[in-house]
């Protein structure tokens, strides 16, 4: 008989595709680098406007078919999934 453990209303986190993960750390890893270890949390108490004016960017080039941030080298849809989380 196998064990069954009740799952019942708790998220299923593991059916989310650990690459999201990375990718959202890649991109909090860039901003660490560029702006400073310093300023590792500073994002948090940014202007929700400023980062809604970088998900549309990013998610107009990634729509444009150009799918690297040339400044950063990572995905605009990473970069753009970094400002969702910023905003949520």
């Amino acid at each position: 008989m196998k064990d069954y453990k009740d799952t019942n209303g708790k998220l299923p986190l593991q059916l989310i595709d650990p690459i999201w993960m990375e990718g959202l750390g890649k991109v909090l890893h860039y901003g660490i680098q560029k702006y400073g270890i310093e300023n590792e949390g500073s994002w948090k108490h940014s202007d929700e406007q400023q980062y809604i004016g970088a998900l549309y960017r990013h998610m107009l080039e990634h729509q444009k078919g150009n799918l690297i941030d040339p400044e950063s080298g990572l995905p605009h849809i990473e970069h753009a999934m970094f400002n969702i989380y910023a905003v949520a």
